[in-house]
């Protein structure tokens, strides 16, 4: 993933971010209707499905350490994430546009609501 990016970036320049991102909610837009329609589930139960699925798939572990949905708000941690570990240990900052569009996908089709989703580098 990180050679991808890195060629993405190269021919595209700051326009990689964005493709990425789209890419990532046009995926997470797919996977939250497929849950939805397979098991019958939304909302938290759906998102936590779908959670689940990234750590069996080597996506990363993420874990929900605040929910909301009212305000829906939430903070979601995903640690060893497929797209940053390329970039561990070579001084680049690390950027999760594809998850961050994954995760805008998937709120925006389980929760009906338009999100801002950002990725934070701990």
């Amino acid at each position: 993933m990180g050679a991808i990016t890195l060629r993405l970036f190269e021919v595209f320049g700051t326009g990689a971010a964005l493709i990425l991102f789209e890419m990532g909610v046009r995926a997470g837009e797919n996977k939250a209707e497929r849950i939805s329609e397979r098991y019958g589930i939304g909302g938290l139960k759906a998102l936590e499905v779908i959670l689940a699925e990234r750590i069996a798939k080597e996506w990363g572990i993420p874990k929900i350490e605040v929910f909301n949905e009212e305000k829906l708000e939430s903070t979601i941690t995903v640690h060893e994430l497929f797209e940053c570990l390329s970039f561990r240990g070579e001084g680049r900052e690390a950027k999760s546009h594809f998850f961050e569009g994954y995760l805008t996908g998937v709120f925006h089709k389980l929760f009906k609501r338009k999100v801002t989703v950002r990725g934070l580098n701990a």
